[in-house]
């Protein structure tokens, strides 16, 4: 998403679009909120070009997409996911 580079699953962060249209920081592989998921990189820089964008895309199919404006509690709790994020 934000630096747009493919990796396992497992390195990167994940994001889960609910119900409510609240985007959660999903910690656990077993934790779940339903909905769509988008991955992040947990590079700093793709925080940052994330966060220029102001917006998240989730994949709701093949041909469509879920794309939400990042309001400033959203900003917060994605910014609040990179906190545990080992620095390199």
């Amino acid at each position: 998403m934000g630096c747009r580079n493919k990796q396992e699953q497992g390195k990167l962060l994940r994001f889960q679009l609910d119900d409510e249209g609240r985007v959660r920081h999903v910690s656990r592989p077993a934790e779940s909120f339903g909905g769509r998921s988008v991955y992040l990189c947990p590079d700093r820089a793709c925080l940052r070009a994330v966060l220029k964008r102001g917006v998240l895309v989730f994949r709701h199919s093949k041909y469509a997409k879920i794309v939400v404006r990042l309001n400033e509690l959203q900003a917060r709790r994605l910014a609040r996911a990179f906190r545990h994020v080992p620095v390199d």
